[in-house]
């Protein structure tokens, strides 16, 4: 909000209709599309408003991301009532390899300090549970996910301390991967999952910046790319 950069958004592909922009749509920038694509095909415009618009001179390279070398405990990060916490002195490690994420409804999961978790398989949100990045603990969440994530209605991650570079989400899964994200309030984050299918529904305005193989945002919220990235 504070700098004169315009957001890009952009697609490697020249397949037709692999931009979707519906009315009153503003794109505050540019968008782009793969080499010798035509824009008239690629870009389906139902109404929007945008800068400017043209084919890339080359591909974007996106780079797998290989997770860290962490031990286990291999095992569940599940909360089936209440709150639990992740960090130091916390009721899970704060740096480590786990099995699988599951919230139980109206339940949460408070990150105090800084973490770093491999989730080997799956991570599942219930109706209205939160992932809560706690600020009063200067805390930050770094999640590398094989599997799929799953969010349930008015579920989401909390990330109180609103800066973007605090919640990081690594897609470490093959292709068909699926993160189905929904945030309560505003969400700050980045997500980078060049193999992954990525849904979005914010009950707020969206901080951060976004890498997908394929990239939805289900409704009308302002996305504010952040530069400090």
């Amino acid at each position: 909000l504070d700098t004169s950069e315009k957001v890009v958004i952009g697609t490697n592909s020249t397949a037709d209709n692999m931009v979707v922009l519906n009315n009153g749509v503003v794109v505050d920038g540019d968008i782009v599309i793969g080499i010798g694509g035509d824009i008239k095909t690629v870009i389906k415009d139902q109404g929007a408003t945008t800068g400017d618009r043209y084919a890339m001179p080359g591909d974007v390279e996106f780079p797998p991301v290989n997770p860290p070398m962490l031990w286990g405990p291999d095992s569940l990060i599940e909360v089936k009532a209440g709150e639990k916490t992740i960090g130091f002195g916390g009721d899970y490690p704060a740096v480590g390899r786990y099995s699988a994420i599951s919230l139980k409804q109206g339940t949460q999961l408070r990150v105090i300090g800084h973490c770093v978790l491999y989730i080997t398989g799956s991570i599942t949100l219930g109706q209205s549970s939160e992932i809560v990045l706690d600020s009063a603990n200067d805390s930050s969440l770094k999640i590398y996910l094989d599997g799929n994530w799953s969010s349930d209605n008015n579920s989401g991650i909390n990330n109180s301390t609103s800066l973007a570079e605090k919640f990081m989400l690594y897609g470490t899964g093959g292709a068909g991967q699926k993160i189905d994200l929904k945030a309560k309030n505003n969400f700050y984050g980045a997500i980078y999952a060049p193999n992954a299918n990525v849904t979005v529904f914010s009950g707020g305005d969206l901080y951060g910046s976004f890498a997908a193989k394929t990239f939805e945002l289900k409704n009308p919220a302002k996305f504010y790319y952040d530069v400090a990235l």
